[in-house]
């Protein structure tokens, strides 16, 4: 019994001196003898206010496509994405693009409503902005497009994320996905509506007024489980949209590897240059401007490239492509609703290929081996963490030997002399 009450004496006292360690260090207040789970929110550009889990209302989905947000920057009237963007805009400035070829497996990410492929640290290269690198991070997918042309969305929209070398901000360079048929067999197609600049490619687009009917894919269970992938012989097959689609969708939460070989690689450059092989110095037009990230907290650091002509892609693959997202999305689809332009300037801009980077002399000899990124990374948070840990073991038993020491100390006054 009494090794009992001394066991929960010491944890209670262990308890309140995290407590106390966590409310001097300014990351949490004692809660009525429990500790305070804490989540960062943003209250401007690069700060972050501590709040509990139930004040920053963590938990949010695509049922109203973003118009019940309240998180972070999600509520403000300006510099919110995504727009709708207009038929034309006057030049700008524009990127130099470097990637290299994806021939490893890669992760296949299921994660807040949607499928990303996730290359932070595997060195796929980026962009050069403003005379400032972004490393790519991944590539996730929406259906419907999250951007509009002339108030009209496309059937799906890819986002190649990219974060600046040197901070915290982001580059995403959106490509509008459409299908070789009208409509693509996914919903009843509007009248033909102008396209944003003359494409020589078909142009099919969505009426916005229903344009995810989840009646219609009931049976997406059977589907599912009898996934096949589509083939490469369809009209207007795209191979880097046939990585979200050579295995089924993990459930949320989970991955799967991806096959990528040197026979069939992972082509980046496809994306932006509409080729298969993604050969080419042309300039590639894309819209420009300034905005957000389209999920909470909704963080106003992105600068925004999204491609003036849809990639023209399989109807199968379409297809298999909103059976995946709709199945991860309770059918609502996993777009954010168009935001208001406000003030912000749209610029049409050139996006070309960087030039190639030399390799070293061969005489230069770099040693200690370079480490990958995210190996860099992973060694820093260890080191930090385990600083962190060090130094609140040592306060812990200092503030343990202080309270041995009251507790001694009120046991001789309250002991009869």
């Amino acid at each position: 019994m009494a090794l009992c009450l001394a066991k929960n004496l010491l944890d209670e006292r262990q308890t309140w001196a995290v407590q106390v360690l966590l409310f001097l260090f300014g990351l949490a207040a004692p809660s009525h003898g429990r500790l305070s789970k804490v989540v960062p929110q943003p209250t401007s550009a690069g700060e972050y206010a501590v709040r509990t889990v139930a004040e920053a209302g963590s938990h949010w989905n695509f049922a109203m496509h973003g118009r019940d947000w309240l998180e972070g920057f999600c509520t403000h009237a300006d510099n919110q994405s995504p727009i709708d963007l207009p038929v034309d805009a006057p030049p700008g400035d524009g990127l130099a693009y470097r990637y290299v070829q994806g021939i490893e497996p890669i992760e296949l990410k299921s994660q807040q409503s949607t499928l990303s492929l996730d290359v932070a640290g595997l060195g796929m290269g980026g962009v050069m902005y403003k005379d400032a690198f972004y490393y790519l991070l991944n590539v996730n997918v929406k259906a419907i497009s999250e951007h509009t042309f002339a108030g009209k969305h496309t059937l799906a929209e890819l986002h190649m994320v990219h974060k600046k070398a040197s901070n915290g901000d982001m580059l995403i360079i959106a490509i509008p996905l459409e299908c070789t048929s009208p409509s693509c067999g996914l919903a009843a197609a509007s009248a033909p509506a102008p396209a944003p600049a003359p494409d020589p490619e078909p142009t099919a687009v969505l009426d916005t007024a229903e344009p995810l009917s989840p009646p219609r894919w009931a049976d997406l269970p059977a589907r599912l489980s009898s996934h096949t992938p589509p083939a490469a012989r369809e009209p207007n097959f795209n191979p880097f949209v046939q990585a979200f689609l050579k295995v089924p969708p993990p459930p949320l939460g989970h991955k799967v590897m991806v096959a990528a070989s040197p026979a069939e690689p992972l082509e980046f450059i496809g994306l932006i240059t509409g080729t298969s092989s993604g050969a080419t110095a042309a300039a590639v037009p894309f819209y420009a401007y300034n905005g957000s990230l389209t999920v909470p907290p909704c963080a106003e650091n992105v600068a925004w490239f999204v491609r003036r002509h849809a990639l023209v892609i399989g109807d199968l693959q379409a297809r298999r492509l909103h059976e995946g997202l709709l199945s991860l999305s309770g059918g609502q689809g996993n777009y954010r609703a168009v935001q208001p332009i406000g003030s912000r300037t749209i610029n049409l801009v050139p996006v070309i290929p960087a030039p190639p980077i030399p390799p070293p002399p061969k005489e230069i000899t770099l040693y200690p081996p370079l480490m990958s990124e995210r190996e860099l990374r992973a060694r820093n948070l260890a080191r930090e963490a385990l600083g962190t840990a060090s130094d609140a073991t040592e306060q812990t038993y200092v503030m343990d030997r202080h309270t041995q020491a009251a507790a001694r100390a009120l046991e001789r006054v309250l002991s009869p002399r």
